[in-house]
C-alpha cells in the first residue's frame, strides 16, 4: 500500500492549508518511529513502515501540489501498486475545517493535485480528505486561500483532531476501504447533525 500526502515543499509553505496532507503523513511516520529518505528518482521523500507484517510506503512529493501525480505515479509504477492500493491524503475546501471524508473514485473537485494524480494514474485511488473550509474572507481566490496559513485557533482545532485522523487512517489500512468509509463517514454525519436542544 502507498499513502501519499499532498503538499508543497519548503519552509515557505509550512503551516499552510494546502499542506495538511504532508502534516498527517508526517504524524503517521512519527507515530511508527519511521524516517524519511529523499528519493530523487521519484522526486519525493519516502518512508517505509512495517505494520502487522505489511509494508506501507509513505510518500511526500517534492514536485509541488500541481504535479503530485508525476511523483506518486513513479512510486506506484516502480512498486507495481495499483491505484486501488493508493491512499491520497489532502486538503478539501468543500469540507468544514477538521471534518474528514473517505471516498474512492470521482473527479478532482477543483483540487489541482488530485487532477494531476488522475492524469497519471486514473481516478480509482482512495481519497482521505481533510476539511479546511469554508473559504474566507469573501472574495479571496482559491489559490490565496489554500496557500494561506491557519490562524492559531484553526491550528489548535486541527491538532486536536490528529489522533482521530490517524485512527481513521489505521482503520483504512487494517479493515479496507468499505469498512473505513462506512464507519468514518457515518461518524462524521452523526457529529454534524444538530442536537435536539439546538432545534
Amino acid at each position: 500500500m502507498v499513502i501519499a500526502g499532498l503538499g508543497n515543499p519548503g519552509k515557505k509553505y509550512e503551516g499552510t492549508r494546502h499542506n495538511v496532507g504532508f502534516d498527517l503523513v508526517d504524524a503517521f511516520v512519527r507515530e511508527h518511529n519511521g524516517s524519511w529518505a529523499k528519493k530523487r528518482e521519484f522526486e519525493a521523500d519516502v518512508a517505509t513502515i512495517e505494520r502487522d507484517g505489511r509494508r506501507i510506503l509513505l510518500v511526500k512529493p517534492k514536485t509541488y501540489v500541481n504535479e503530485s501525480g508525476r511523483a506518486v505515479g513513479a512510486v506506484c509504477r516502480y512498486y507495481r501498486i495499483e491505484p486501488t492500493g493508493l491512499v491520497v491524503v489532502y486538503d478539501e475546501v468543500n469540507l468544514e475545517l477538521g471534518h474528514l471524508r473517505i471516498s474512492t473514485g470521482g473527479s478532482a473537485g477543483g483540487h489541482n493535485g488530485v487532477r494531476s494524480l488522475i492524469r497519471h494514474l486514473g481516478p480509482d485511488f482512495l481519497r482521505f480528505r481533510i476539511g479546511i473550509g469554508p473559504r474566507a474572507p469573501a472574495g479571496i481566490t482559491l489559490s490565496d486561500f489554500v496557500l494561506g496559513k491557519f490562524s492559531r485557533e484553526q491550528k489548535e482545532l486541527l491538532e486536536s483532531k490528529e489522533k482521530e485522523f490517524l485512527e481513521a487512517l489505521h482503520l483504512l489500512i487494517d479493515s479496507g476501504a468499505n469498512s473505513a468509509m462506512n464507519q468514518v463517514n457515518q461518524k462524521q454525519k452523526i457529529q454534524n447533525e444538530p442536537n435536539e436542544s439546538e432545534l
